[in-house]
Protein backbone atom coordinates (compact mmCIF):
# COMPACT_ATOMS: atom_id res chain seq x y z
CA UNK A 1 0.00 0.00 0.00
CA UNK A 2 3.03 2.28 0.60
CA UNK A 3 4.02 1.95 -2.77
CA UNK A 4 0.88 3.17 -4.54
CA UNK A 5 1.34 6.14 -1.68
CA UNK A 6 4.66 6.95 -2.84
CA UNK A 7 3.57 6.35 -6.42
CA UNK A 8 1.30 8.81 -6.18
CA UNK A 9 3.47 11.38 -4.94
CA UNK A 10 6.16 10.94 -7.09
CA UNK A 11 4.16 10.24 -10.73
CA UNK A 12 7.87 10.10 -12.46
CA UNK A 13 7.96 6.72 -10.67
CA UNK A 14 5.32 5.24 -11.75
CA UNK A 15 5.95 6.43 -14.98
CA UNK A 16 9.54 5.33 -15.21
CA UNK A 17 8.44 1.46 -13.75
CA UNK A 18 5.82 1.79 -16.75
CA UNK A 19 8.52 2.42 -19.55
CA UNK A 20 10.59 -0.20 -18.33
CA UNK A 21 7.47 -2.99 -18.28
CA UNK A 22 6.73 -1.55 -21.76
CA UNK A 23 10.50 -2.32 -22.76
CA UNK A 24 10.31 -5.82 -21.48
CA UNK A 25 6.84 -6.56 -23.42
CA UNK A 26 9.14 -5.10 -26.94
CA UNK A 27 11.90 -6.79 -25.90
CA UNK A 28 10.04 -10.62 -26.42
CA UNK A 29 11.60 -12.18 -29.41
CA UNK A 30 8.49 -13.22 -31.58
CA UNK A 31 9.44 -14.85 -34.76
CA UNK A 32 7.41 -13.36 -37.64
CA UNK A 33 6.94 -14.94 -40.90
CA UNK A 34 7.75 -12.76 -44.29
CA UNK A 35 5.51 -12.76 -47.80
CA UNK A 36 6.77 -14.91 -50.50
CA UNK A 37 6.25 -15.19 -54.35
CA UNK A 38 7.44 -18.60 -55.78
CA UNK A 39 7.46 -19.93 -59.39
CA UNK A 40 8.78 -23.20 -61.01
CA UNK A 41 9.42 -24.76 -63.90
CA UNK A 42 11.15 -27.72 -66.04
CA UNK A 43 14.55 -25.88 -65.30
CA UNK A 44 14.39 -23.85 -61.80
CA UNK A 45 12.45 -23.12 -58.92
CA UNK A 46 12.49 -19.44 -58.09
CA UNK A 47 12.07 -17.61 -55.05
CA UNK A 48 11.43 -14.10 -53.89
CA UNK A 49 11.26 -13.29 -50.35
CA UNK A 50 10.10 -9.91 -48.97
CA UNK A 51 12.43 -8.94 -46.13
CA UNK A 52 12.42 -4.98 -46.07
CA UNK A 53 15.55 -4.13 -43.55
CA UNK A 54 17.08 -7.07 -43.35
CA UNK A 55 20.73 -6.69 -45.37
CA UNK A 56 22.70 -9.48 -46.32
CA UNK A 57 24.67 -10.09 -43.14
CA UNK A 58 21.27 -10.52 -41.40
CA UNK A 59 20.30 -13.43 -43.72
CA UNK A 60 20.80 -17.07 -44.46
CA UNK A 61 20.18 -19.25 -46.88
CA UNK A 62 20.65 -23.14 -46.63
CA UNK A 63 19.92 -26.50 -48.83
CA UNK A 64 19.98 -29.59 -47.25
CA UNK A 65 18.76 -32.73 -49.31
CA UNK A 66 15.66 -31.17 -50.73
CA UNK A 67 14.66 -29.04 -48.06
CA UNK A 68 15.59 -24.81 -48.35
CA UNK A 69 15.71 -22.81 -45.04
CA UNK A 70 15.62 -19.31 -45.20
CA UNK A 71 16.50 -17.22 -42.06
CA UNK A 72 16.52 -13.99 -41.30
CA UNK A 73 17.43 -12.48 -37.85
CA UNK A 74 17.66 -8.69 -37.05
CA UNK A 75 18.38 -6.72 -33.58
CA UNK A 76 18.48 -2.94 -33.52
CA UNK A 77 19.70 -1.52 -30.30
CA UNK A 78 20.01 2.67 -29.51
CA UNK A 79 23.42 4.23 -29.76
CA UNK A 80 24.06 3.66 -25.49
CA UNK A 81 23.66 7.00 -24.96
CA UNK A 82 21.21 7.48 -21.81
CA UNK A 83 17.50 7.92 -22.79
CA UNK A 84 14.55 8.31 -20.96
CA UNK A 85 13.20 4.76 -22.73
CA UNK A 86 15.74 2.75 -24.37
CA UNK A 87 14.33 1.31 -27.33
CA UNK A 88 15.56 -1.98 -29.18
CA UNK A 89 14.15 -4.28 -31.55
CA UNK A 90 14.44 -8.02 -32.72
CA UNK A 91 12.85 -9.66 -35.43
CA UNK A 92 13.42 -12.54 -37.01
CA UNK A 93 11.86 -15.25 -39.63
CA UNK A 94 12.73 -18.76 -40.81
CA UNK A 95 10.66 -20.15 -43.47
CA UNK A 96 11.23 -23.92 -45.00
CA UNK A 97 10.68 -25.25 -48.35
CA UNK A 98 10.27 -28.51 -49.56
CA UNK A 99 11.90 -28.56 -53.59
CA UNK A 100 9.67 -30.36 -56.03
CA UNK A 101 12.84 -31.97 -57.41
CA UNK A 102 16.47 -32.25 -57.07
CA UNK A 103 18.42 -29.20 -57.38
CA UNK A 104 21.85 -28.19 -58.50
CA UNK A 105 23.37 -27.58 -55.29
CA UNK A 106 26.62 -25.52 -57.27
CA UNK A 107 24.17 -23.39 -59.36
CA UNK A 108 22.36 -21.84 -56.46
CA UNK A 109 22.34 -18.11 -56.60
CA UNK A 110 21.18 -15.47 -53.99
CA UNK A 111 20.95 -12.08 -54.07
CA UNK A 112 19.42 -9.65 -51.77
CA UNK A 113 18.09 -5.99 -53.43
CA UNK A 114 15.80 -3.28 -52.54
CA UNK A 115 14.35 -5.76 -49.78
CA UNK A 116 14.18 -8.59 -51.91
CA UNK A 117 15.78 -12.00 -51.37
CA UNK A 118 16.03 -13.32 -54.79
CA UNK A 119 16.94 -17.45 -54.82
CA UNK A 120 17.50 -19.29 -57.75
CA UNK A 121 17.56 -22.90 -57.45
CA UNK A 122 18.46 -24.71 -60.82
CA UNK A 123 17.15 -28.38 -61.39
CA UNK A 124 20.16 -31.01 -61.70
CA UNK A 125 20.68 -32.15 -65.03
CA UNK A 126 19.88 -35.90 -64.43
CA UNK A 127 16.46 -35.22 -62.51
CA UNK A 128 14.47 -33.38 -66.02
CA UNK A 129 12.21 -34.48 -67.96
CA UNK A 130 13.98 -36.18 -71.24
CA UNK A 131 12.06 -36.50 -74.37
CA UNK A 132 12.40 -39.74 -75.77
CA UNK A 133 12.03 -40.59 -79.53
CA UNK A 134 9.84 -43.16 -80.94
CA UNK A 135 10.92 -45.51 -83.68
Amino acid sequence: MLSLYNDFLTPFNAFERLAKEMQLLSDERQESSVAVNSWVNEDQVKLDVQVPGFSQKDLSVDLHDDVLVIKGEKKEETNGEKEAVQRSAYRSFTRRFHLPYSINADGVKAKVENGILSVELPREENDKPRKIAIS
